[in-house]
């Protein structure tokens, strides 16, 4: 069990809590009330998919807390069409909001460099039927740059400042990025109408593999 995290009796309900927190867009509402929590999980994990809290599915790797993975998508502030690099697929919850924000025209790329988690999501993804995602099990800074340039980057674990870096430059014109630093904090770049960024303090996430 987990303790000091919110649980909730059903998926919409955990969601619309959550979107009383943080006042989510409408198509980001709509699309993370697509996708259960659950159905992403391992069986012996989905009694605890309605907490609003990160859960350790195999091998030391976590699924992110909901209210944390909705807020940075809020971030990223994705749209129709676009094409995205996801650093992390987890379980492939995630993967699938964004999926759906982007629609038939965009494009998701998403690395997960373990395999038991990257078999998990590639499960999950292909059971639902979702088509508009490139998955890989290769490391996100050696390949991802072979399918730039990404109109959003998103980042699910913590990454050093010279990796941040080299992400950033796989961004397009007005591209957005959102990626955990190692330190602790979120890395929030926006390419548009000039470069800039800050860091929202306050979140830690495990360290991604560099």
């Amino acid at each position: 069990m987990l303790y000091g995290y919110p649980k909730y009796q059903t998926y919409q309900d955990l969601i619309m809590a959550i979107h009383y927190q943080l006042n989510l867009p409408s198509q980001l509402l709509k699309a993370a009330l697509k996708y259960d929590r659950a159905w992403f999980l391992p069986e012996d994990k989905k009694h605890l998919a309605y907490v609003d809290a990160p859960i350790l599915i195999t091998d030391g790797q976590t699924t992110s807390q909901p209210y944390t993975i909705l807020y940075m998508l809020k971030l990223l502030d994705v749209q129709s069409g676009q094409r995205i690099l996801e650093i992390g697929t987890g379980v492939g919850w995630q993967t699938a909001i964004l999926s759906e924000l982007v629609g038939k025209s965009g494009k998701i790329y998403s690395f997960e460099v373990n395999k038991t988690m990257f078999s998990i999501a590639k499960e999950n993804l292909t059971q639902l039927g979702i088509t508009n995602i490139i998955l890989s099990n290769q490391n996100a800074l050696e390949e991802a740059p072979n399918f730039k340039p990404y109109d959003r980057i998103i980042g699910c674990a913590g990454f050093s400042k010279k990796a941040i870096n080299q992400f950033i430059k796989l961004l397009a014109a007005d591209g957005i990025a959102i990626i955990p630093q190692k330190e602790g904090g979120l890395f929030v770049y926006k390419n548009y109408p000039t470069p800039f960024y800050f860091v929202d303090e306050g979140f830690v996430f495990v360290r991604g593999r560099e």
